[in-house]
């Protein structure tokens, strides 16, 4: 067997790759090249993908594997309507569980873990891309920032999809305002185990879409998104948010009402999200 992440192979590595190989396990569909997956195909060799984040199954794009690894039940009925339909076996997702019915109403949100997009630094390619751009995490931090000045006893946690975006000239402004902030508190990748304390101590989680978001969900935890396209695709529902006002009525409402609202996210979770299944994985990967 062969793991493959994500990479470009030549007609001729792939022969010397796949000339003793029967099964390959792909860890993210979306960005495994389709033609490597032809090739592979003609070799007859068995593409096991796991899926891991839930928009994948819902863009209607079909994927060339034989098992697709699921992570809920909506996603497993999503995949079979591809024109492509693999094997599904509902694998679900580590640490999985639900919002606890809780009787009181409020509860004193002292961290909000904040989930930014990715930032290229390179001026031309970032105008190329029209919605999660410079100006859109721009404009996500100045409502941070906002918020921070709002809700003074609530520590903001920002943790950047990638670093780049410190060093760019465009956040300078920005940044320094950040800085200045008190309760924010800027995360960067020489303190991962900081990071992991802050992820557990976080009461809300505020995001624009990433795979993070499943992760947080899943888990249990509430997370607002703040969704610059008003995507319509994945779905959240009243998670989403795609405005100033529509943020402030959120963070109002769990302020006032947080562990009601977090149990209502389970209709969402019990859809999107299941229990680990390992058993049922070892037995298939025992089969191939």
């Amino acid at each position: 067997s062969v793991v493959i992440d994500n990479f470009s192979i030549k007609n001729n590595i792939i022969k010397n790759t796949v000339a003793n190989t029967n099964t390959v396990f792909v860890h993210y569909e979306y960005l495994f090249p389709v033609l490597l997956a032809i090739a592979l195909k003609s070799f007859k060799v068995k593409i096991i993908s796991t899926q891991n984040r839930i928009i994948m199954p819902r863009l209607g794009e079909s994927y060339l594997v034989d098992v697709y690894l699921t992570i809920g039940k909506k996603s497993s009925s999503d995949i079979k309507k591809q024109i492509n339909k693999p094997e599904v076996i509902l694998l679900g997702t580590k640490n999985n569980r639900l919002a606890k019915k809780n009787n009181l109403r409020t509860k004193k949100i002292k961290h909000i873990f904040v989930y930014d997009i990715k930032s290229v630094k390179d001026w031309y390619q970032n105008g190329r891309v029209a919605d999660y751009c410079w100006r859109e995490n721009y404009l996500f931090y100045s409502l941070i920032i906002e918020k921070a000045k709002l809700y003074k006893d609530t520590l903001f946690y920002i943790k950047g999809k990638n670093y780049d975006w410190m060093s760019i000239p465009y956040f300078k402004k920005i940044l320094v305002q950040i800085n200045k902030q008190q309760n924010i508190v800027l995360l960067n990748k020489s303190n991962e185990k900081q990071i992991q304390n802050y992820r557990k101590k976080a009461d809300i989680f505020l995001a624009i879409y990433n795979s993070a978001v499943d992760l947080v969900l899943a888990n249990g935890k509430p997370v607002i998104i703040y969704d610059v396209c008003d995507d319509k695709v994945c779905n959240y529902g009243k998670l989403e948010v795609t405005s100033k006002k529509q943020l402030d009525i959120a963070l109002k409402n769990y302020y006032s009402n947080y562990y009601d609202l977090n149990f209502q996210i389970n209709k969402i979770r019990k859809s999107f999200y299941s229990k680990s299944n390992f058993s049922k994985v070892r037995s298939l990967f025992d089969k191939y």
